[in-house]
């Protein structure tokens, strides 16, 4: 119906979408949280950005899936029930499918535990997902080699809500 109310006569047209933008995007995404809801609402607004989405809410399944699915990008709380998602990243890393990790949790103190810093990223969790949408799409040119990125993440630099590494090409 709304194609029908722009097509009549007299009426503004849509803009034409640029041929970059008509191409479906189906970089894969994982979100690891313990929250049925977080994990609802990221797999809709990561969609709703054209990525293909899955979510798991325990460190075992994650596992799993990142062998299984091998997504290219993990975004992931710290805390997960009785897990530790920081003990998760120790895991891998030291998995042959090392995509990059964005580190999206409430507890700021996890910013600064020395195993976090085995994440490409950290954002802090707020109700807007406006800075965790920002650094997904970094990440991913970052490491799109048809735009210039590469996977090799060097210099870390800090902001108060985002933390990421900067990128060398």
């Amino acid at each position: 119906r709304l194609l029908e109310r722009f097509a009549q006569p007299g009426k503004r047209q849509p803009p034409e979408k640029k041929e970059k933008e008509m191409e479906v995007m189906m970089n894969k995404i994982l979100v690891v949280d313990n929250d049925e809801m977080i994990r609802m609402r990221y797999s809709d607004e990561f969609e709703e950005e054209g990525y293909d989405v899955l979510s798991i809410g325990d460190c075992t399944r994650a596992l799993k899936v990142i062998e299984k699915e091998r997504p290219d990008v993990i975004v992931m709380e710290t805390k997960l029930g009785e897990h530790n998602g920081l003990d998760l990243l120790q895991n891998i890393r030291e998995m042959d499918h090392n995509p990059p990790v964005i580190l999206c949790t409430a507890y700021l103190a996890d910013k600064y535990d020395p195993k976090s810093t085995f994440a490409d990223s950290f954002v802090l969790k707020s109700l807007r997902l406006k800075n965790l949408k920002q650094m997904v799409k970094l990440v991913f040119q970052a490491i799109d080699p048809f735009n210039g990125g590469t996977a090799k993440w060097h210099q870390i630099f800090e902001s108060p809500n985002i933390r990421t590494a900067k990128v060398c090409t």
